[in-house]
C-alpha cells in the first residue's frame, strides 16, 4: 500500500535528520504548517511548495507526492 503524501514528507525529514523548522524556513511558514503537512490536515502540500521540497529532501516530486511506482509491492504472482 502507498503511503500518504503527508507521511512521506515526515518520513523523508527525518531519515535526513532535518527539524519542522528547517523546512518551515526554506518555505518561508511556521512549523504548525509544516506539521499539517505531515499530518494531512488543511489539504494537501500546496503544488508552489512541492517542487523545492522535493530539491531540498533530495528526491523528485513524484517520489515525494507518492506519485510514482515505486513503492508497490515487486514480485506478486
Amino acid at each position: 500500500m502507498r503511503k500518504q503524501p503527508a507521511n512521506r514528507l515526515a518520513e523523508l525529514r527525518q531519515e535526513r535528520g532535518l527539524e519542522r523548522r528547517d523546512l518551515a524556513v526554506l518555505l518561508d511558514v511556521t512549523e504548525d504548517t509544516i506539521r499539517r503537512y505531515e499530518e494531512n490536515r488543511g489539504g494537501p502540500i500546496p503544488s508552489r511548495h512541492i517542487p523545492t521540497l522535493a530539491q531540498h529532501l533530495g528526491v523528485s516530486a513524484e517520489r515525494l507526492m507518492g506519485w510514482d511506482r515505486t513503492d508497490t509491492t515487486k514480485g506478486c504472482a
